[in-house]
């Protein structure tokens, strides 16, 4: 596990300095105004990229113990059955999307959102590769395609293609997808051996069945924390103006480490916890998660001091951003991190359901605290933040209690 959590963290801080890289690019290249749509959009395009219905999650719990116990050609009938159902669910949202374009014509997000339904499909490389604990190839595949968007960037930027062919916004989103898609194939073609799922080992079982049913339960928590993820930014998109949604995608890019980093040591206990049963590796392994998430925390709250500087000189953009607004957000992701470290368990543990019921209270919590700010004319920038920050440490001490409860009964049944 050593290995694994040293490679990924490598990966991921390369994968990081090219994604700073790539704001400034897009920064430059489509201006203040236009890149505040492009960052919200982007944002749903990644949530929507790990949105495949809760199959993955439903079938990783049963891969890891396919893998401890090499029983491969088991593994290899779950890997194909898996790609079976994620490309026909890619068909369908793709269909949905289509339809939608012919009535609402916005070419920008079409594309980014059809990129993310074809990346439902390429999601069976992640699950096996996370079962086979070399999560950190995903890292690398992202940060070829990072780099490669931000050399065709540069090279629209000399050469001005945009005022020949379409806005710069479709040309970004374009080039993304692209560069994307055939990234993705390439990697699913070497790591797993086929184009389109393997009919001869595709069969539907008992096993396979109460994957598909799991696979439900899954995909609500899936949506819900989506919708915790999102709900800040499209509040700020829809009430603020577009130097705040630039500033607080920046902020968002910069502290987003803390959770970036954090499942680095996070992703391996869903693994550990089928493997180990409860065992010390398990708890050792709880232990390291937690401490680096404080570790990275105490780090972040000195930097929020140097943020406008970092921006102006990182980023090229001038950010006048208030103290408080930054440590609100460093201060969420640190929640945040917390209770994907414990959410990780629950799957493990099978507490999907705890999961939707907390999502959906913290959900609609956040959404009767708007509507007040709103009807109360309070509702501005830092008023969002302020809210956030205060609901999801509630989770985090909700979900505590609830996973040392768990744990201290013993209980381990999927």
């Amino acid at each position: 596990m050593r290995s694994e959590v040293l490679y990924a963290l490598v990966a991921k801080l390369a994968s990081i300095l090219v994604s700073f890289v790539l704001v400034r690019a897009c920064l430059s290249f489509l201006g203040s105004d236009s890149y505040s749509i492009w960052s919200t959009t982007f944002a749903t395009f990644t949530i929507i990229m790990t949105l495949d219905f809760g199959l993955s999650n439903s079938f990783r719990s049963r891969l890891n113990k396919l893998q401890a116990s090499s029983k491969f050609l088991l593994k290899r009938s779950l890997i194909s059955s898996l790609s079976a159902y994620n490309f026909i669910l890619s068909g369908v949202v793709i269909t949905a999307l289509l339809l939608k374009y012919i009535f609402d014509s916005n070419f920008h997000s079409f594309i980014l959102l059809v990129s993310a339904a074809i990346n439902l499909y390429f999601s069976t490389l992640n699950v096996d590769l996370f079962s086979r604990a070399k999560s950190g190839v995903i890292d690398v595949l992202q940060l070829a395609v990072n780099f490669f968007f931000i050399v065709l960037i540069w090279l629209y930027g000399i050469f001005d293609v945009s005022s020949t062919i379409f806005p710069r916004l479709e040309l970004a989103s374009v080039s993304y997808f692209l560069i994307n898609i055939i990234f993705r194939m390439l990697m699913f073609r070497l790591c797993l051996g086929f184009w389109i799922p393997d009919a001869s080992y595709f069969k539907i079982d008992s096993k396979l069945k109460l994957c598909l049913k799991k696979g439900l339960a899954f995909f609500l928590a899936q949506m819900l924390f989506a919708l915790y993820l999102l709900i800040d930014r499209y509040s700020i998109f829809y009430f603020e103006d577009s130097h705040k949604v630039v500033e607080y995608d920046l902020i968002f890019k910069v502290f987003n480490l803390i959770l970036v980093f954090s499942l680095v040591f996070i992703k391996p206990l869903w693994r550990v916890f089928n493997s180990e049963s409860n065992g010390k590796l398990f708890f050792k392994s709880y232990r390291m998660a937690s401490y680096f998430i404080y570790v990275a925390y105490f780090c972040s709250l000195i930097f929020a001091f140097f943020f406008n500087s970092f921006s102006s000189v990182v980023f090229g953009y001038e950010c006048s951003a208030l103290l408080i607004d930054v440590l609100c957000i460093i201060t969420w992701f640190f929640f945040t991190s917390l209770i994907t470290r414990n959410c990780y368990v629950f799957n493990a543990i099978g507490l999907v359901s705890f999961q939707i019921y907390m999502f959906s209270f913290y959900i609609l919590v956040n959404f009767l605290i708007i509507l007040l700010l709103y009807f109360n004319n309070e509702l501005n920038y830092s008023a969002i933040l302020l809210k956030s920050c205060f609901t999801s440490g509630v989770m985090v001490i909700i979900f505590d209690v609830k996973l040392s409860s768990h744990l201290s009964k013993g209980s381990n049944d999927v």
